[in-house]
Formats: C-alpha cells, structure tokens, sequence
C-alpha cells in the first residue's frame, strides 16, 4: 500500500511535458530527461495522447528504450506528455464565425460556448455546423484543427442577426416549370442567419426549376432549384449519325431528358424504333457506337 502511494505520488508530482506532434519522438524523451540526450530526435515511440489526457511512460519501458538504443538510464523516473489545452477566447471564435459570414452583414452575439480545454490550432465554424432552432438563439458547432488535420470539437450558442437582400416568391412556383422573372422580387430581409442558402439575386433564380413546390412569400432556397434540361423528355431533337466519310442528320423525339453529356433513348419518328445517344448541345444529340441499330435514318447527309 505504501509503495503504491509513493507511485501515485511520483506519477502526480512530475511534470507532465508539453507535445503538439502527432507522435512522441527521441527529442521529446530528452526535453523529458535529459538521461536520453542520446536517441535520435526523430525516432518514434509511439502516439501524442488526445487533448486533455497524458502519455506516461513509465519506468520499465524507458529501460527498455535506453537498453534498445544503448543508453544508460538508471533513474526510477517516469516521463509525462500532455497536449497543451485551454479554453478558446471567446474573441477568437467571434473572428473565426465572421470569417465564415464574411460578405454578409451580421450581426454576432455568443451568449454561451464550450468550456472543455482545446488544443491550440484554426478555430473554424462552419456554416453547417448552424443548428435551426424555434428560439432566438442557435447552436453553432465548430472545431479547432489542430496537428495537421485532426479537428477537435467546440461549440457556441450565438445571436444571429443578418441584413440582405433575398429573392421571394410572388406566386406559388410549380415543381418542374421554370421560373419566370414575374414570379419573384427582391426583398431585405433582416432577421435570424438560417443554414440553408437562400437566392440572393434574381439571375440565381430566371429560368431553374424548382424540384417542390414553392409556396408564394417564401424566400427561395437554391437547394430546391435544379438547372434546366438542355433536353426535356417528349422534345424533338436534331440527331447526329456521326460516319467513317462524314454525318447524317434527322430528327428524334427524346424518350428522357437531360444535361450535356448525358446520354438519353431516343425514338425514330419514321420508324418508331429506339437508340442511345448523347446529349450534345440543347435539342440536338449524337448517336453512340451502340446505339446506331435500329436507327434506320432517311436523313440529310453532310
């Protein structure tokens, strides 16, 4: 019983070393005890601990080490490592959410943050890491990136207040239609910072197409917007028969849509037979190796 407590006693009255390296090297060892001045500096001897735990190495594996790269350790000593922590200044977090709001006029209140200790490192808050809530106050998830990539996790309960200009919707915007310059205004909208990105300029918004229905005075949010198809299903389309002394064109009726470089079925108007081709430009295609078959083209050749 009293050897252990002279143990605890030797483990708590030693200095724990401070280490901001992945692993603990030969040179940690020697800033530790001096006893291994000899090892290599940057020979391994395992991982750093996490922040806010230690590293001990007690007095059988030093002698293991020492007696591994021949040197002489006789001490009954320990060796502590502890990654450095403390909690973040709250200044420094205030800067690091500026820094993701930048660009937008906000206005930024911790009322409250994380009081673990935290490696030192980048503070970053992430526009994702905003928590919708119901009351005035949201909770902000973050992380301090420390040692390369690692990310240490923190947290803040912040007031926030933004000023911008926001596209709304005047009517109700179908699923599927494209939306008309009618259809929306621009509109300052001051209030809570929501996660969502809303559209801001009304060229954001001509022309896409909502995925769902959009309900008139909601703001619009560009993740429910798609861009328009170069190619609609149902649309006539010019095809390109592509061949070994030049082309062929005729035209197709498109059987899917798409974007440029998808490739679609395509429906023959002279004999209702079907091919692949790629989508090319808008309305216009180009018949794939596979997809000549059953082409059965009467078209123009160039």
């Amino acid at each position: 019983m009293i050897a252990a407590l002279a143990t605890v006693a030797i483990l708590t009255a030693s200095d724990c070393h401070p280490i901001q390296t992945e692993k603990i090297h030969g040179r940690d060892l020697a800033s530790a005890l001096p006893a291994f001045a000899a090892l290599p500096a940057d020979a391994e001897f395992g991982y750093a601990p996490n922040p806010g735990q230690e590293r001990i190495f007690r007095t059988g594996e030093l002698r293991r080490i020492a007696s591994a790269y021949h040197v002489d350790f006789r001490s009954e000593a320990n060796a502590c490592f502890t990654w450095p922590t403390s909690v973040p200044d709250r200044e420094k977090l205030l800067a690091a959410m500026k820094t993701t709001l930048a660009g937008r006029e906000a206005k930024i209140e911790i009322v409250e943050q994380s009081q673990n200790g935290a490696p030192q490192g980048e503070i970053v808050f992430p526009a994702s890491g905003i928590s919708q809530s119901l009351s005035d106050t949201a909770l902000w998830h973050g992380y301090v990136k420390f040692a390369g990539e690692r990310r240490f996790p923190i947290w803040a309960r912040v007031r926030l207040i933004v000023r911008e200009v926001r596209v709304k919707a005047i009517e109700d915007l179908r699923p599927g239609e494209p939306i008309a310059a009618s259809q929306v205004r621009l509109e300052t909208y001051e209030g809570p910072l929501t996660r969502d990105v809303t559209a801001t300029a009304l060229s954001d918004v001509i022309g896409m197409i909502p995925r769902n229905g959009i309900a008139a005075n909601s703001y619009v949010q560009m993740a429910l917007l798609s861009a328009p198809q170069d190619v609609q299903r149902g649309d006539s389309v010019q095809v390109v028969v592509p061949m070994a002394n030049g082309r062929i064109e005729t035209q197709g009726i498109a059987e899917a849509g798409g974007m440029r470089g998808t490739v679609i079925t395509v429906r023959n108007t002279k004999s209702g037979k079907t091919f692949r081709a790629r989508i090319e430009d808008r309305g216009k295609v180009v018949v794939v190796p596979a997809g000549a078959p059953g082409l059965a083209v009467e078209g123009k050749q160039s």
